[in-house]
Parts: C-alpha cells; structure tokens; sequence
C-alpha cells in the first residue's frame, strides 16, 4: 500500500514539473522560430497546462482502465471550476469580462453538454471522440485568425502576457532538453499515477471510476490551480 502512495505523489510531482518544462521548452522554440506570444499562448502554453490530463487519460486507456480515463476528464472539469476558480477566488477577486461571459462561457456550456450527450449510451466512440478533436481545432482556429486580423480582446492579451511574462528566452539546446526532459516526465508521471490509482482503489475496494473523479483528477488539475492562483 505504501509502494502505492508514492507512486502516486510521485506521478503527481512528475506530470507538474513535466508539464512546466514541456511548456517551457515548446515556447522558446516557437519564439526562436517568430511566432506570436498570442499564438503561443493559445496553443503551447493554453495546451500545456492539459497535458496531465491527456497523458493520464489515455495511458489509463491503453493500460485497459476507461473508468479511470472517463472519470480523470469529469473529475478535472469540476475541479478546475469547484477547486481552482475557488481557491483562487479566496486570494482576490477575479474579474469576469463580458466578451469571455457572451463567447466562451456558452461555448463551455455547450461542449459540456455535447460530451453529456455523447456519454448517454455508455460509450465514447471513436467517432465521436474525433468530433470533439475537430471542434477543439475549429475553435482554436478561430481564435487565431480573430488574433491576426483584429486587435485581441482580453482573452488573447491573456494569452500573450502568460507569454511575455516567462523568462528569457533560453539556448535552442536548453529548449529541446526542456521539451524532451518535461516529455518524459510527464509519460512516466501518467503511468505512475494511473498505476498506483487504480491499485489504491482495489485495495481500498472502490470503483476505478471514483478514483479517477478525486484522486488522479485533483493530481491532474495541479499545474491549472498552480497557474491560477499565481495569476490570482
């Protein structure tokens, strides 16, 4: 049980340092090659802080547990608005603008609702998980080409100072030890934790599922609350 413990926490540790070199390493490199802080934050640094989640959620799938890559995706979601909007709430009041609250807010909403609706027959197919890719896509692409043609609302200024703010911009050496360094960490840190989860959950003797929806989704929303309460 204890082996179990740490390998957790240890999975933990290793998807939020992964996550901040990878995140690190994969802007410096898209900086040295002139792209936009607004398009990196909008991709590399908007995506980073997602990267547990993914990793975590299909290492449990190709290890044969879909309860713990369902309930990491659901259990995620409400902690990044339960806990982190929370949590960083208490540090200050935080400022909702009204073009987040007549655009994205509804576009969240609404994809909510899409996955629910997808999930009413018990299974994800493959289909279906390529429609939820492909409005990701489209929806990232609008931003991108709203930031290229029109002067950038308060979202993509978010964006780009998330950006501006890091450190200087290290050697191309330096980026890829980053990007490859933050990469493995967070392969070995998905498998750690889905591991030492699942293995906690019999010995306890709960479904994988509700493991999924605490203990590894609270570890995956680590680098999010990091990131907010800082910014808080």
């Amino acid at each position: 049980m204890l082996l179990h413990v740490t390998a957790v926490f240890s999975g933990v540790a290793a998807l939020v340092w992964g996550a901040d070199r990878f995140v690190d390493g994969a802007a410096a490199l898209a900086r040295r090659l002139g792209i936009s802080t607004i398009i990196i934050g909008l991709t590399v640094v908007s995506f980073g802080t997602s990267l547990p989640e993914l990793l975590v959620s299909l290492t449990a799938t190709v290890m044969g547990h879909p309860d713990v890559a369902v309930g990491n995706v659901v259990g995620s979601n409400i902690a990044n608005i339960g806990l982190i909007l929370g949590v960083a709430s208490l540090f200050r009041p935080l400022m909702v603008h009204g073009s987040v609250v007549r655009r994205e807010y509804p576009l969240l909403i609404g994809a909510s609702v899409i996955a629910w609706l997808m999930a009413r027959n018990g299974t994800f197919s493959r289909f279906e998980g390529f429609l939820l890719a492909t409005g990701l896509v489209l929806f990232v692409t609008k931003m991108v080409v709203e930031a290229k043609q029109t002067a950038p609302d308060v979202l993509l200024q978010e964006a780009a100072t998330s950006v501006s703010t890091r450190q200087q911009v290290p050697t191309l050496g330096k980026s890829m030890f980053f990007l490859v360094s933050g990469l493995v960490a967070l392969t070995v840190g998905s498998r750690l934790l889905v591991w030492g989860g699942v293995a906690l959950a019999r010995g306890f003797g709960v479904s994988e599922l509700v493991i999924g929806l605490t203990m590894v989704a609270l570890g995956t929303s680590l680098p999010e609350l990091a990131t907010s309460v800082v910014g808080a």
